[in-house]
């Protein structure tokens, strides 16, 4: 399908995903691309697209052994393309909210850091020598890795919204970050605490970064590696990704009395069922 490829080519060029997390997209947009091409004909238009369609896009899936997670994953990737479809007026309708996917966790609840732990790895790094050899095995400042941590954590972002994160998203006069609208969630304000806005100031003052410079010029998989250097040093045992911290900021929040509806705007995220 031609709108396959155009769309990969965007992910490619203006997406900012990580290699892994493009090839994952391809395969998945691939196999969807080979499902309408036999079930549906060479001349299937994607704006005809319906709920009976993906229904039977899963089920051709399952036939293959894929797992439950596999299959919501390749949903997922198609529901990417069409709301890129949907940003660029080509289609208006969702026919992804008229199916009912698996749930592949059931009961599993999300993973998180205690409250203690997240403090330990905080403070931690803010007390580091830079000479430490876990910094310089991830290419990466001591400074910078204290800002990366903290915005992750205290402002709950998501690593490719972090990574996009440029001088002109940041007020410091209003102590907000504005977070782009993506195809996974719309545009949003986050408050900046003090200790965020230090290290930004800092961060930004002794790398002299100009107001077109994104703040971080690494990749995804930098970002993660990163995290378990800093974790390694602090003597964290657990498997740290940017998720588990965002993950960890929602749950402390909420028991902190935080309200929905003030956590749906700051994370640009409904659905909180797992965290609990």
């Amino acid at each position: 399908m031609q709108v396959v490829a155009e769309f990969l080519d965007y992910l490619e060029n203006f997406s900012g995903l990580s290699y892994n997390t493009l090839r994952l997209y391809k395969r998945d947009l691939i196999d969807f691309s080979n499902f309408v091409r036999t079930n549906l004909g060479e001349d299937f238009k994607i704006m005809n697209l319906n709920a009976n369609n993906l229904e039977c896009f899963s089920i051709e899936i399952r036939k293959t052994g894929a797992s439950t997670a596999a299959v919501n994953r390749k949903l997922t990737a198609v529901h990417k393309m069409w709301n890129w479809l949907k940003e660029n007026s080509l289609v208006s309708r969702d026919p992804f909210t008229q199916i009912v996917r698996d749930t592949q966790y059931r009961n599993k609840k999300a993973e998180i850091l205690s409250e203690e732990e997240v403090d330990l790895l905080l403070s931690k790094v803010k007390n580091e020598d830079d000479s430490n050899a876990e910094i310089e095995d991830c290419e990466h400042s001591h400074e910078g890795t204290a800002l990366l941590l903290e915005l992750l954590y205290s402002c709950g972002l998501r690593v490719n919204e972090l990574l996009a994160l440029t001088i002109d998203d940041i007020s410091f006069t209003e102590e907000i970050i504005f977070i782009n609208r993506s195809s996974a969630s719309k545009s949003r304000l986050v408050p900046m605490i003090d200790s965020v806005k230090l290290l930004l100031e800092k961060y930004i003052r002794n790398n002299n970064l100009k107001s077109v410079n994104r703040l971080f010029s690494i990749s995804a998989r930098e970002v993660y590696r990163i995290i378990q250097a800093k974790a390694a040093v602090v003597g964290i045992e657990k498997k740290i990704s940017a998720s588990i911290l965002r993950n960890s900021f929602i749950k402390h929040m909420k028991a902190r009395g935080a309200h929905q509806v003030f956590l749906e705007d700051i994370m640009g995220q409904k659905n909180f069922a797992r965290i609990d």
